[in-house]
């Protein structure tokens, strides 16, 4: 907004303009005679004063621009290669599922108040674009890392105000052995969305070696024992079982069974 405006009071400066013109025409017509060099020293001192009181008179040009400083929001889009999967054909994929969520309604109510930023996520956070460019992103990322690109939007947002991040992905750290990235404490409220539906991937076994003891030296004949720690099971199916076979020199030996939580080691 533009502003036109005197730092003095107009009035003031028209009673000094008006006093100083009427002290010099009493003065003039007081102590001079009338004569042609008089009177065109008067004109000058009169051209004089016009031009002063019009420079007085001018107001002054200020600008005053007001902006509504609007809380962040950011939508974080994860655009490594597990979006583009699907489980069968004939399924929407996560990545239009994601894209299908942009697009509804919720994005002008939030817009209209919140300065809306989007990331693009894979092996690392990108820089912010706006929202609108979420439809050229392509998911070809080698990987996932939702607990790195998280802390370094926490980063970048320090010190400001956020309302929320809006993560779309698929929820697959594929940095890390186990998925509590999802219990970090942060700043701003963290905000997800289903991508698809439960249970439509068969999943299969993922079974970890966490650690193994066995007797340093052994001799010839001799039973010796040998502990190992796994960790996993089945995806999606707690409790599910995962089975081994130990096997001796040219035989089997045994056939366990190992069972437990994902997650939970299971001793063999």
């Amino acid at each position: 907004m533009i502003l036109f405006e005197h730092t003095t009071p107009v009035g003031l400066l028209m009673v000094v303009l008006l006093l100083v013109v009427a002290a010099a025409a009493f003065s003039g017509w007081r102590h001079l005679s009338w004569s042609w060099a008089n009177g065109l020293m008067g004109l000058t001192y009169a051209g004089a004063w016009i031009l002063l009181a019009w420079c007085l008179l001018l107001p002054g040009h200020k600008e005053d621009l007001t902006r509504l400083l609007k809380p962040k929001f950011a939508v974080v889009l994860d655009t490594s290669g597990s979006m583009a999967l699907r489980p069968r054909d004939g399924v929407t994929n996560r990545w239009e599922n994601a894209q299908e969520a942009l697009a509804l309604p919720w994005v002008g109510s939030v817009t209209a108040e919140c300065d809306v930023q989007l990331f693009a996520l894979a092996d690392g956070l990108a820089d912010p674009a706006p929202l609108s460019g979420a439809a050229s992103l392509v998911p070809d990322g080698s990987a996932t890392r939702l607990r790195d690109g998280l802390n370094d939007l926490s980063g970048r947002f320090s010190g400001l105000n956020v309302a929320g991040v809006l993560l779309l992905s698929d929820g697959l750290e594929t940095r890390e052995a186990f998925d509590d990235w999802a219990m970090d404490e942060r700043s701003f409220p963290v905000y997800c969305v289903r991508l698809e539906e439960p249970g439509q991937w068969e999943e299969e076994v993922e079974v970890r070696i966490e650690s193994m003891a066995t007797p340093r030296r052994v001799s010839v004949g001799w039973e010796s024992e040998c502990k190992v720690l796994l960790s996993g099971g089945h995806q999606g199916q707690p409790g599910g079982g995962s089975a081994f076979q130990e096997r001796g020199p040219g035989r089997r030996t045994a056939d366990p069974d190992c069972r437990g939580r994902r997650g939970a080691g299971g001793g063999l």
